[in-house]
C-alpha cells in the first residue's frame, strides 16, 4: 500500500506519514498483498479510535510504527493564501474537491490588487477534474485547450476554458514536486504550454 499524499492537517500527516511511505503493516498484522477495494475498511474507523501501521520509508533500514488516532478529515483545500509583499500573491491548494475553486475565488478576492501571483501545487495529489479545469480557467483567455480525456470505448473529450481567465496579465508561477500528480498536471501544463506561466519544479509522477 504506498501513500500517495496525505491530507493536510489530518491525523496521519500530523504524527509524520508521509508521501511514498509504503505500508506493510496494520494492526500487527501483514498488509503485504492486500486488495485495494479492502484498505480503507482497515484503515477507517469511528473517531477517537486507533489503527496502528507499520511503514517502509526509502532510506530508512526499520520499519516505522505509528499510531493514529482517527479523527474527522479536513474539507479544506486551501492550505495557505496571503501576499508576500505588495505585488505577489501566494494560494498552496492541497487538492482538489468540490470546494475547492470556491476557496480559491474567495481566498484570491481577499487578496486585492496584486501584479505576480505563486500558486503552490506541491503534494496534489489531484481530484475533482472539473475543479482542476476551472483553475485552469482562472489563468487562461477563453477557448484554450486544457486537456483532453479518451477511453477505451469513448472518443476523446477536449476541455477549453469557457470565459476568459480572472488573472490574465502579470507573472504567473506554479510550484509542484514528485507527488504531484493527476489534477494538478491539469492545472500546470496548459500554463506553462499556453504560456501563461512558469513551472518551479522536481520530477513529477
Amino acid at each position: 500500500i504506498n501513500v500517495v499524499n496525505t491530507i493536510s492537517g489530518g491525523p496521519a500527516e500530523s504524527l509524520g506519514v508521509m508521501p511514498n511511505d509504503r505500508i506493510v503493516e496494520i494492526d500487527g498484522k501483514s498488509a503485504i498483498g492486500i486488495k485495494q477495494i479492502d484498505v480503507p475498511k482497515l484503515l477507517r474507523g469511528p473517531k477517537g479510535s486507533i489503527v496502528e501501521i507499520g511503514v517502509r520509508r526509502r532510506g530508512t533500514k526499520d520499519m516505522i510504527k505509528f499510531r493514529i488516532t482517527r479523527d474527522n478529515i479536513p474539507i479544506h483545500t486551501v492550505d495557505a493564501a496571503y501576499k508576500i509583499d505588495d505585488k505577489i500573491g501566494y494560494i498552496k491548494v492541497n487538492r482538489f474537491a468540490g470546494t475547492t475553486m470556491k476557496e480559491f475565488r474567495d481566498a484570491f478576492g481577499k487578496m486585492g490588487k496584486i501584479e505576480s501571483f505563486i500558486l503552490d501545487l506541491r503534494g496534489n495529489g489531484g481530484g475533482r477534474l472539473d475543479q482542476a479545469v476551472e483553475l485552469s480557467e482562472f489563468f487562461l483567455p477563453s477557448g484554450s485547450i486544457i486537456v483532453s480525456t479518451e477511453g477505451r470505448s469513448v472518443p476523446s473529450r477536449p476541455y477549453k476554458s469557457r470565459s476568459m481567465g480572472t488573472f490574465l496579465d502579470g507573472p504567473r508561477v506554479v510550484l509542484i514536486y514528485a507527488t504531484t500528480a493527476s489534477g494538478s498536471d491539469t492545472v500546470a501544463c496548459p500554463i506553462q504550454d499556453w504560456d501563461r506561466g512558469g513551472i518551479i519544479v522536481e520530477p513529477s509522477h
